[in-house]
């Protein structure tokens, strides 16, 4: 079984990334950060991203192999929803409905 651990990234699909960031920079007081085609808000401790999509909160788990946790997932009711590869949205929905993005990060359980 794959390993799994809590990221303090956390996504907001938006029809509008762009403006729903700013919205919460604003109410955060704090700057925006552009990087390919991504909005991000580092509102310690957390890293908050904005992207285009359908309006939903995605929180994200580390995992240690990335196919490996999708098959281990999917053995539980998790549907791959959108499945972009390594270090791009790979997104499933877990038997509740809520969006979940796994993210390869093996480092994370070096310790």
């Amino acid at each position: 079984m794959a390993r799994f651990k809590i990221s303090s990234c956390v996504a907001f699909e938006s029809e509008a990334p762009g403006r729903h960031a700013r919205l919460y920079a604003r109410i955060l007081g704090i700057s925006l950060v552009e990087s390919e085609g991504m909005v991000e808000l580092p509102a310690e401790p957390f890293r908050l991203f904005f992207d285009d999509g359908e309006p939903s909160a995605v929180f994200e788990l580390l995992v240690d192999d990335l196919d490996e946790a999708r098959a281990d997932l999917a053995e539980m009711g998790f549907v791959a929803e959108r499945w972009e590869g390594a270090g791009r949205p790979c997104y499933m929905r877990d038997p509740f409905g809520v969006l979940v993005n796994l993210y390869p990060d093996p480092e994370a359980f070096s310790n």
